[in-house]
């Protein structure tokens, strides 16, 4: 029989031939994952950091920052920043090149005003920013001037490991997609994904809850999922519903693009009630 003249158009699975979600599709759309994700580190005790950053201190203002760097690389080290690696490279290139105007001067001549205020700036920053610097670097010194506190900073960064793990469960072990309901936070499940959504396969009001999104833009994320089918990657979905690169640089970290396992049934538009009252 003919359908009806409501009936809701089937969903869009797109030609296997040009990457739609078809029998040539691999199981999960991400990115191939060479290594094993990274793993939590917990804080160290406030003891221990309290005295860290007060003898980093002091090994700064007592070596007139010549030992900056010194202090800064084993922050590095400890952390494994690249950022802190090149401010360690500054500090040092800083106290060398100090050390060196304070070796080819004569100590009976008056140096020039050019050298006299070179001399005194790389002091300064060697020093005195120096020493700020590894006082900030204390994390809950750090909460207090930026207004985050350690344990809100901790928790994101566990949030974030494990989404990395989910990740990798779903590209090396796709069948934990079904087993912990990654991607699903609108079904009940024990497994902690870090807060991943798969945006092919959630209800609308889980789409509410995504950051960045306006209403307008989520009903139209909607809309545009029930009519032309799930979406492929974060640019597809950029280009279909045009999102600014704000929205999707805050939505690429939670976000996977997961195929669905068969076509639903046909369904009334989001947002739309069934007139039948039958659904």
């Amino acid at each position: 029989t003919a359908p009806g003249p409501n009936a809701a158009p089937p969903p869009y699975l797109g030609p296997p031939a040009h990457g739609g979600f078809g029998a040539t599709v691999p199981p999960v759309l991400l990115a191939p994952a060479a290594t094993a994700p990274a793993r939590f580190r917990e804080p160290l005790p406030t003891w221990v950091s309290t005295t860290a950053t007060v003898v980093g201190a002091l090994v700064v203002l007592l070596t007139f920052g010549c030992a900056t760097w010194l202090v800064i690389l084993g922050y590095a080290v400890r952390r494994r920043s690249w950022r802190l690696g090149l401010a360690t490279a500054g500090y040092l290139g800083s106290a060398s090149w100090l050390v060196y105007l304070m070796s080819r001067g004569d100590p009976e001549a008056e140096a020039p005003a050019s050298e006299a205020f070179l001399g005194l700036g790389l002091i300064a920053v060697c020093w005195l920013v120096g020493a700020a610097h590894v006082i900030l670097l204390n994390a809950r010194v750090w909460g207090v001037v930026t207004g985050r506190p350690v344990g809100l900073r901790a928790h994101e960064a566990e949030r974030r490991v494990r989404r990395e793990q989910a990740r990798y469960l779903l590209h090396h072990h796709p069948v934990a997609r079904h087993q912990l309901c990654i991607g699903r936070p609108d079904v009940p499940r024990v497994f902690d994904d870090g807060g991943l959504v798969d945006i092919n396969s959630v209800t609308e009001p889980v789409l509410a809850t995504l950051p960045g999104l306006t209403d307008g833009q989520r009903r139209q994320v909607a809309m545009d999922r029930w009519l032309r089918g799930p979406y492929g990657s974060m640019e597809e979905l950029a280009a279909r519903c045009p999102l600014p690169p704000s929205v999707t640089d805050a939505l690429r970290d939670i976000l996977v693009f997961l195929p669905p396992d068969a076509a639903p049934p046909a369904a009334a538009p989001p947002g739309k009630v069934d007139p039948t009252g039958l659904s």
